[in-house]
């Protein structure tokens, strides 16, 4: 089984005031692709474009085979700035403490690029789960 062949559905903001809840179940780091062409991206240096992959339990379903699980790829700046501010405001610091806390994100409009683009602009709150054992790592971001 490949990495993109996990099952979990991708996590959909399709207009302004979509928004995706849910607890947080595993975060993880994977290498980004490029959305045209499926291909890994790397830096100039040769490093390879690491994204940022929170697992969700949503009460979604789209059909009798959806778990509700959704994949939150902070795979651009604003998704990833909008949960870094959230974890912030949380005052969650370490893998232990994201996980099994609440995640709502939302799309709450679009702007243009430097290089002309539409963007999705986002918000994220996250809500602390049950108190857990301190951490051993800290995230990254």
């Amino acid at each position: 089984m490949g990495l993109f062949d996990t099952g979990t559905r991708w996590a959909k903001w399709d207009r302004k005031g979509s928004k995706v809840t849910g607890e947080i179940l595993t975060y993880s780091q994977r290498q980004g692709r490029d959305f045209t062409t499926g291909k890994q991206e790397f830096w100039d240096d040769g490093s390879p474009k690491m994204e940022d992959v929170l697992v969700i339990q949503t009460t979604e379903r789209e059909d009798a085979d959806d778990d509700g699980r959704r994949q939150v790829v902070l795979n651009n700046k604003r998704k990833r700035e909008a949960v870094q501010a959230a974890l912030k405001v949380a005052k969650i610091k370490s893998e232990a403490d994201l996980l099994g806390a609440t995640l709502v994100m939302t799309m709450t409009g679009e702007e243009r690029t430097d290089k002309g683009l539409t963007a999705k602009t986002y918000t994220a709150k996250i809500t602390p789960g049950a108190a857990k054992p301190e951490a051993e790592s800290s995230l990254p971001f």
